[in-house]
């Protein structure tokens, strides 16, 4: 028996969303991603239950492919708490120097 038509095309559609996100990722996309989600989960509904050995073969480079954008979205996270370390250290900073410049001018 062979497989129903939106299951046939589920595995390569699995890796193209996945190269698609790594692509979003890479040009700086990130309010594109959201959207990704709600597609994998209808693609991997779409899976068959038994898989031939190709769609295994592309199910593992799907998986590859999204480990890499996990591990970019895991940078991209880092970056910006670091920014965010970095704008409070500011803040503090001026912060400082305001008080300091309110209690020069009051003496």
């Amino acid at each position: 028996m062979s497989p129903a038509p939106a299951a046939a095309g589920a595995a390569q559609a699995l890796l193209d969303l996945a190269r698609e996100e790594l692509a979003l990722l890479g040009a700086d996309r990130w309010e594109e991603l959201a959207h990704l989600a709600d597609r994998r989960a209808a693609l991997l509904a779409a899976l068959p239950a038994v898989l031939s050995a190709a769609d295994q073969a592309l199910l593992r480079s799907a998986l590859e492919t999204q480990r890499a954008a996990a591990d970019a979205l895991a940078r991209a996270r880092d970056d910006a708490a670091g920014a965010l370390a970095g704008t409070d250290r500011v803040r503090a900073g001026a912060a400082a120097y305001a008080a300091a410049a309110q209690t020069s001018s009051r003496a």
